[in-house]
């Protein structure tokens, strides 16, 4: 076994153990109790909201893409999307990992250009990073604020640091972009140099200025999709209160923001799809704030049950896409 491969094993290994450990000491009957009890009709809300979720991820990328003068459908985007996040969610740290297969994808069937591919994918991730981070340093900073006793001080200067670092390279990316182009150059001449085209890997480290002027043309567009990326979080917190609120568990905003910090920093930890680190999250958040296990119970299941699904609609996807590619090549 290499050492990859034990790396991987090691990893869901650990995360299959502390989902072990969690669901150990949280009262099952209670938890299954809490279940049975939800209303068909908040099921069907539950679903709409993930629906909404989902169609606003998209509908950014999209906008994004329009920003490069690129049009690309939604449901042609939605299947890029969901097989690229798949493959993130089955490998160590769900932020990366699909993402040279979407690039591939845009390239392959679109015929995009290497330079604005890479544009595309870039803003979007480097956008949904970006938002993600600074939503939850300030997330712990309300959390400062309450009656919430837990020590957060070290979750705050990493966060700072790292909203930190991302603002500076923003700042460079309109301030100083030939700086900043020197030193992608070569990173840009070490992926193409395998592309069959000999004059993409010139394009594509010199096409900077091309894509910062179309950045400065659509810079609605751009404020288009960071609205879009808010109003993603807003339905996240909703969602999150919903299920809680199906659970018979009647949380307030502070706990709302309380448990989501909880669940997305468990989010980035280095274990495939949060495995383990998302189910501890939820006990520790519960348990701090005197809510109900039987709840925290409740919400693990119905979170991995649409986590589940959503990986299954990603696994057809891929598939799609994959037959896609196979008859491009034929």
């Amino acid at each position: 076994m290499n050492r990859r491969k034990l790396f991987f094993l090691t990893v869901w290994l650990v995360g299959c153990s502390l989902v072990f450990f969690t669901i150990r000491e949280l009262p099952l009957a209670g938890m299954l109790e809490r279940l049975r009890e939800i209303s068909l009709l908040r099921l069907v809300g539950l679903l709409a909201i993930n629906s909404l979720i989902l169609f606003l991820s998209v509908k950014r990328w999209q906008i994004l893409a329009q920003v490069f003068d690129i049009q690309l459908s939604l449901a042609y985007l939605f299947k890029v999307r969901q097989a690229g996040n798949t493959i993130s969610f089955v490998t160590p740290g769900p932020q990366f990992g699909g993402e040279p297969l979407q690039l591939y994808w845009l390239r392959q069937s679109q015929e995009i250009p290497l330079d604005i591919s890479l544009a595309i994918l870039g803003a979007d991730r480097f956008m949904e990073i970006f938002i993600n981070l600074s939503i939850l340093l300030l997330s712990v900073i309300f959390i400062f604020f309450t009656d919430i006793e837990v020590n957060i001080a070290k979750t705050f200067l990493i966060m700072f640091l790292t909203v930190a670092i991302l603002t500076m390279l923003l700042v460079l990316f309109f301030r100083q972009p030939e700086w900043l182009k020197n030193i992608f150059k070569s990173l840009f001449s070490r992926f193409t140099h395998t592309v069959s085209n000999p004059n993409e890997s010139q394009n594509a480290s010199s096409g900077w200025g091309r894509i910062l002027k179309k950045i400065e043309k659509n810079k609605s567009k751009v404020i288009l999709a960071a609205t879009i990326a808010l109003l993603g979080w807003i339905a996240l917190l909703l969602e999150l209160f919903m299920m809680m609120e199906a659970l018979g568990v009647s949380p307030n905003f502070y706990e709302i923001i309380f448990v989501m910090l909880g669940i997305r920093i468990a989010l980035l930890m280095p274990v495939p799809g949060g495995v383990g680190t998302v189910e501890a999250s939820l006990f520790w958040s519960f348990e701090i704030l005197g809510l109900t296990l039987a709840g925290a119970g409740g919400l693990i299941a119905l979170s991995r049950l649409r986590d589940v699904i959503v990986l299954f609609i990603g696994i057809g996807c891929l598939s799609n896409l994959s037959k896609l590619s196979l008859q491009t090549k034929a």
